[in-house]
Parts: C-alpha cells; structure tokens; sequence
C-alpha cells in the first residue's frame, strides 16, 4: 500500500500566524491530538500538538496553592511560539509499511504528507490501523474488481489473513503485473503470484 491510497486529505492544517485558542478549538472539534502548521504556500513549517499548547502556562488555581508574590510565567499566544519546527514528514507515494514502523517507533499519531513540499494529506496511525482491519472479503472483491478493470477477469484470486494468493498468470511479465495490482488494495499485507509451473512467487509487502 502506498500512503496516497491510506491518508486523510485535504489535511486540516493551520497557519502560522494562528493562535493558541485557535488550534486548541480546531483540535477539539475534529477530534484530533496534532495539526501540520503552513505558511502562506502551504509548506510545512512545524506541527502543533495537545501536549504543545499545554506548554501555554495556566493560571494557578490559588484554592490548590499557598499564597505567592511570585507572578505567574507569561503567556504564549502565537502557534509558531509552541509548536515542533522542521517536522518528519512523508510523501505520496511512501510505502505504509515504512511510515508504520515508524509510528511503532516513535509513538507518533500522525504523519503530515507532502507533494513538492506542499501539504496534501495527513496520514494517520488510525488511518493505517482502518486499511489493515480490512476483511478478506472486502480486499478479494477489490482485487477481482482491479484485475478485471485491467483487462485480467480470468486469474483467480484467494485470500486467507489478508495474504492474497494469484493464480492462473502465463507468464513472469504476468506475475509481475499480478503482484502489482494485488499489492496495492489496502489491507494486503502478503501477495503470493503462482506462476504456471507452481513455484511460488512471494512478496511480502513492504519489505522489497
């Protein structure tokens, strides 16, 4: 799968002059935990989170505290005085098994996605988790419906555990074009290609 075929898009997105009370009610509303941050030719400039615009100091509640001359730090106002500059970003065309091990990795939520550096998308842990709960079903009729679309009714497709197997290829050209179209219905994790003599082709997505 590639992230094109997985992302959320068009990605919400502030811009850089925005306000704190901003991002907080645009994180609130669309019940999301990170935003991208563009300037005006929808570059990614930064990324702001939960846990950033909690670093906008709060006003102590004196019923929880002694009494203090000490005033409290001052406040941010702006998203560009929080947020995370230079964020890891993707592209269209990235492997979702790449960007899955990175969130694995990092413990990220989300991931903004870019087309010569511009936002596009936003692709998501949530969004990956969705594509991969997939049902074979659901992911054997989109590979019929792609093979016949391409003109290749006749190959037969099974699929156990996401893994999709094709069989009924003439030839390696074909078993390459099989294994293609085969990988990029969301969901499959493994694609097997039985050539005509029975000796397995296998890929394992993502991992070439």
């Amino acid at each position: 799968m590639l992230v094109r075929e997985v992302m959320t898009q068009p990605a919400l997105s502030l811009p850089v002059g925005a306000t704190i009370d901003e991002a907080m009610r645009l994180l609130v509303s669309a019940r999301i935990s990170c935003l991208p941050v563009v300037d005006e030719r929808d570059r990614v400039v930064g990324v702001v989170s939960e846990s950033d615009v909690l670093r906008d100091p709060l006003e102590p509640d004196p019923r929880a505290h002694a009494r203090s001359s000490v005033p409290p730090p001052p406040r941010h106002h702006q998203v560009e005085s929080v947020m995370t500059r230079g964020p890891f970003t993707t592209h269209e065309r990235a492997d979702v098994a790449d960007v899955a091990a990175v969130f694995a990795e990092r413990g990220w939520k989300s991931i903004p996605v870019v087309h010569d550096d511009r936002l596009v998308g936003v692709i998501s842990r949530s969004d990956v988790v969705r594509a991969l709960s997939r049902c074979d079903e659901e992911i054997q009729a989109d590979v019929r419906l792609r093979l016949a679309s391409d003109g290749l009714p006749g190959w037969r497709v099974r699929v156990c555990d996401a893994e999709v197997t094709v069989s009924g290829v003439r030839s390696r050209r074909d078993a390459s074009l099989a294994e293609a179209v085969a990988a990029s219905v969301r969901g499959v994790r493994r694609v097997v290609v039985l050539p005509p003599e029975q000796t397995a082709v296998t890929t394992q997505i993502g991992r070439r």
